[in-house]
Order: structure tokens, then sequence, then C-alpha cells
């Protein structure tokens, strides 16, 4: 990336460049180094994120572009889902517009005597079926013979005479006999349905539209086809146009426009095929509706006129942002070790939040306390600068942030604490014991839930990890850490003390690059860094309405898939839910005043006893973290959140 930033910098000094359009998103690293360097960039995406590997490709270029140009609206609901997945973002980005690429007339040669009919030696009365593209999997060959195979069959047992008129050409190479991924497997297929006399593989033509002209119908049968050129010739040409939904930015366009065209449900041949043979005449009759639209709504120049548009919105948000910076609220709340620990300079921390903003979309939170989804879901970015205002004042009402420095108390707490530890893996044991250790100014008890056997050096480290005594209770391997939790904190916390904190072997295996132990030692290190910062957390709870302290954490989370486990918790306990859950704390790790969890009481035995495996996402134990400042709350105990400066995961 520093090369390539390093490179453009060149460039500029050179030619004076003031944006960057891209054409692609296999130009993701150039829009993210153009990104770095504050240089306007535009983007021309063409690609579904289905079959865009590495997975989270496109979001990254949704995220470093300033303008994006999508062709159709099937391929932009295609990136937003990514974004969604990969990003967390549900919120829809105002910076993507819609526009189909113009009609080009490009021909390798020109060549007016040349005719397709000739060339295949077939007669004026023949009724030519073709679709086109190299021979490959994604372009749905196969799909194309099923197609044409149904046509010929429905209208032959309907007795309809132009049944044997019937001709099927592929346009594009690579069908080839000792082609054993597609072509061998095309031509068993046209042999045994009887097709093969009526199919033709020409290869290439060297004028595509001259060839389509003489076609009576055109098939786009890909499995995923953004906005392909062949289509936008099939319409100029005036073919009518068989496709698949969802298939193509091209069946989106012919229903938007009325165009003369027959869509078929994704995938399936037979129902496409029924719908060409129903319309038959109407399709082939060439009577100037595709055409005209692809005049109309093809044009190239006015592409070319759109696409500087898109530039120039570019350039002007750029400006905006240079603006945005100086405003004193973002200059006194923003804070760049917060929001992203992976963005080298503060130049650049600014900008990828303020990029974003302006988007109507966030990728973390701006400063401790933000509600900066909030922001995101009820604005309509269209006055940057209020949009910034708003997103440096929004916080979580009800649910503050302390900052934790050490910082001496006027009284320690001194209620019963009960620590409810679960072990799955037992090397992580003397980890957690040095951090239970800075607790040796209070009265707790540690309640040990343990998967594994614990042999007498584990015993031991837990023993001095504490003040008072140890209570171990071996559990079968359901329900992760919630259920032992549940079951310890109904038997035998909720009638003899006061708080409880609870902590499990977090390493999240199923995430990538250490960061399941970066975010448990962030975890612990905010709950309980240090002997100093334990006494003052803990004195929290002198305040007898302190129900609930957790965590405060910079990622956007929201109830994922959630909801219906949500729900069913919840009307257990006779409660009704919110309208989201964006705070809460994050991965299950947490100190709670006894008498506010005493709802979970209502939950049934079994609801949390699964089996693995358990999902990433969406299940009881995953709503249990997510509902708990609202059994907090609707006990009428409060919430508050800690953080230790320049902490992070």
């Amino acid at each position: 990336m520093q090369a390539l930033e390093f490179c453009i910098k060149k460039i500029i000094d050179y030619t004076g460049v003031n944006a960057v359009l891209l054409n692609s998103v296999e130009s993701v690293e150039m829009a993210e180094a153009a990104f770095n360097l504050g240089l306007p960039t535009a983007s021309l995406l063409h690609e579904f994120a289905e079959y865009t590997r590495p997975i989270g490709k496109v979001s990254r270029m949704l995220l470093a572009s300033d303008m994006v140009m999508y062709p159709a609206k099937s391929l932009m609901s295609s990136g937003l889902n990514e974004l969604s997945s990969s990003s967390g973002i549900r919120t829809i980005p105002n910076h993507i517009v819609i526009q189909p690429q113009g009609y080009l007339d490009f021909k390798i040669r020109y060549d007016s005597t040349w005719s397709l009919r000739q060339q295949l030696g077939l007669s004026n009365e023949d009724l030519l079926i073709v679709g086109a593209g190299h021979v490959q999997p994604r372009k749905g060959v196969d799909w194309f013979l099923e197609t044409c195979h149904y046509i010929f069959e429905i209208m032959s047992q309907s007795n309809d005479v132009r049944a044997n008129k019937l001709q099927f050409v592929w346009l594009g190479n690579g069908y080839n006999e000792n082609d054993t991924l597609v072509s061998v497997w095309l031509d068993a297929y046209m042999h045994r349905v009887g097709i093969k006399d009526r199919v033709h593989f020409p290869g290439a033509v060297h004028d595509v539209g001259l060839a389509l002209r003489e076609a009576d119908l055109f098939l786009l049968t890909s499995k995923l086809d953004p906005f392909p050129n062949v289509a936008i010739d099939a319409l100029h040409s005036d073919c009518g146009i068989g496709v698949f939904a969802e298939s193509s930015g091209i069946a989106d366009f012919v229903v938007e426009k009325y165009a003369r065209a027959a869509i078929g449900k994704y995938g399936d041949a037979r129902n496409l095929a029924e719908n060409i043979v129903e319309k038959f005449d109407y399709l082939i009759s060439k009577n100037g509706v595709n055409s005209a639209i692809c005049s109309k709504e093809l044009s190239f120049d006015n592409y070319v006129i759109n696409i500087k548009v898109l530039i120039d919105e570019s350039i002007a948000r750029r400006d905006e942002l240079k603006k945005l910076e100086e405003l004193d609220c973002f200059r006194k709340n923003f804070s760049a070790n917060f929001y992203n620990k992976d963005i080298v300079s503060e130049f650049a921390v600014k900008n990828h939040f303020l990029s974003q903003l302006i988007k109507g979309i966030a990728v973390t939170k701006p400063f401790p306390g933000s509600d900066i989804q909030a922001v995101c879901d009820n604005i309509n970015v269209c006055d940057f600068q209020s949009a910034v205002e708003m997103a440096m004042s929004a916080k979580v009402e009800g649910m503050p942030v302390t900052i934790i420095k050490g910082a001496p108390v006027e009284k320690i707490y001194s209620g019963r604490i009960a620590l409810q530890f679960h072990i799955y893996f037992e090397d992580l044991i003397p980890e957690f014991c040095e951090y239970f250790k800075t607790l040796t100014d209070h009265n707790v008890d540690l309640f040990v839930s343990h998967v594994p056997e614990l042999n007498d050096a584990h015993i031991k480290q837990l023993e001095e990890s504490v003040s008072g005594s140890l209570h171990l209770q071996r559990f079968d391997n359901q329900g992760r850490d919630v259920y032992p939790f549940y079951r310890q904190f109904i038997d035998n916390i909720e009638p003899y003390y006061d708080i409880v904190g609870h902590f499990h072997t977090k390493k999240s295996n199923d995430v990538a690059n250490g960061v399941g132990d970066r975010w448990r030692r962030y975890l612990l290190g905010n709950l309980m860094g240090s002997r100093a910062a334990s006494i003052e957390i803990l004195s929290l709870f002198n305040d007898f309405e302190t129900g609930l302290v957790f965590a405060e954490d910079r990622h956007l989370v929201d109830e994922g898939k959630n909801s219906a486990y949500i729900e069913l918790l919840l009307k257990q306990m006779g409660l009704c839910r919110r309208d989201n859950y964006h705070h809460f704390p994050l991965g299950t790790m947490f100190w709670a005043r006894v008498s506010a969890l005493s709802s979970l009481a209502k939950i049934k035995d079994d609801t949390f006893n699964l089996p693995e495996p358990i999902p990433y996402d969406g299940s009881v134990l995953h709503a249990f973290e997510r509902i708990l400042p609202q059994l907090v709350e609707e006990s009428n105990y409060s919430v508050k959140r800690i953080y230790t400066e320049n902490t992070i995961w």
C-alpha cells in the first residue's frame, strides 16, 4: 500500500491530477491508497459480490470510494448485502447511484457481406435463439441448452409447427470436445435430450451486433452477469430478451423499462421456457420497442456525462471534508485513539470517520459513549455540518461511560461478591488468575464451572487468586458459558451475594488474526485491569441504583440474527422487546447487582442448555448478552459502561 501511495503522489506531482476514476472492484488497492491520501475517488462497479474474492473486497471498495456507480439495483443489493455481513453496516449509504453503461458499437472488423445464417447454413425461415459468452460455468451455457430444450419440447407437444424451425446458437469461444470442465457435459446433455442437431457453436464472431440482427430471440442465461454488453447489443438489434430473474442487471432493466422480454425464476429453465413460449410471437416481432429503449436509455454520451457528474460530486465531498475537520465540536470530541488503532495517521483516522459519516454510515464509534448508530439510523445526510454536530453530541441516554483511571475512591465497596468463572480452555487459567488477584481488596468467593477436569495445580491457582472460598462444579460442554452461569447464579449466588461478576475463557477460535485473544484481554483489562482500577470499578456499586457495569466497545453491533431468540427469552420473563439492541456487554463479561438480574429465575431451566455446535450468531446464548441491560433497567436499576483510555481490540 505504501508503494502504491508513493506512486500516486508522484503522479499528482507530475500531472496535477485531482481525482481518480476506477472501473472495477479489482482496483480496490488503488481506491484505498487514494483514500488514504485524501484524493477524490469515483468507482464504477460491475461485479456481483457473490463471486468476488476475497470476501469483503466489495465492502472495502464501497468504504474507500467517495462515489460509486452501479449499472443496476441487483448489483447494488449484492454489494450492500456483503457490506452488512462483513462490516455490520445495515444503513444504506447515500453515495451510490444507479446508471447502466451506454451502448458502444464495437466490432473487430467491418464486413457488410457477412451473415451468421449463411455461415451456419441456415435459411431465413429458421428461428434463431442465440446466447453468447465464453464457454465457462458462470456464463450458464448449460442453462441456455436446458431452456432451448424446454422451448422445443413445449412447442412440439402443442403441435406448433415452428418447433421444427428452431435453431440454437451460442456465440463465443471455448467449446471444445476435449474440454472436460464444461464442453463434454454440454455435449452429453444435447445428445441425451435430442437437440444436438439444432445446436451450433460457431465460436466468436467479428461483429456481434450484426449477428444479433439476424437473431429472433436472445437468451441471457448466465448464473450471474452484471450488465453484459452483449445484452445491450441485443436490445440495440431489437431482439426479444429471455433472462432469469436476479441473475443480471439486465433483468432489472428490462422489467423497469417495459422491454420486450420474458423473465424466468432464477435457474428454472422450464419456467423461463414456458414464459417465452407463452408470448413467443411478441418476443420475436422486432417491433422497434427494444431498439428504442436502447437509444433512449443507453446513450453512451449520457453515460459519460453521468460519470463526469460522479467525479465532480466526489471532489465536492472531499472539499467538504476539509471544512468539517475544522468544526469545533469535532476537534473537541472525536477520539482518534478510540476510533481505530489500525489507521496510522491522525489525518487518515479523521478522514475515515468523516468520509463514512457523510455517506450516512459509520464503521466504529467516534468516542467512548457515542450513539453514532442512532445518528445514522435517523438522519438524512444532506447538511454535512449538521450531521457532524449530531454525531459529536449523540450519547446513549441512561448508559453513561466512566473513564477508569485508577483514581482513589471515597469508599471501597464492601458487599459480598461472587465471581462466576467458566473454564473451557484450561490453558487460560493462569492469565485469568492474575486478573482475579486485582480484587484482593474485596470480599470475593470464586464459583468455577469447568468442562475439562482440573488438576491440582489449576485448583491451587484458583484458590490463591481470590480472598474468599472456591466452589467447583463440572458441566458438560453445553450452553457455552451462559448455561453454567445461569445454573450457578440461580442455585448458589442469588440467595447469598450482592454483586456477581461473570468471566469465561474466551478465545473465539472462529475469528482470525488473534482477534479473540485481543478481545479477551481488552475485556479483562477494562473490567479488572489493575488493583486500583478494580477498586474504582466496583465502587460504582456504592450507588444502590447501579445494576450493571460492562466495558464500552467501539464496535457497532445490533441484534444480528437473534430477534426470535430475544423475543423468546423476554416472553418467559413477561417483557416486550425494544426497538434495537445496540449497547450490551459484548463478549458476555460484566459486573452486575444480583437483585438486578432476579428475573433470570423466570427462565425455564433448559433454555440455555444447548448442545454443540452452536452457530456463530443466532441463538438464545447470543440473545442473552443483548437483553442484559434491558433486564437491569426493567428491574429499576441503572446501567453504566466503563472504559480505560488507550485500550482497544
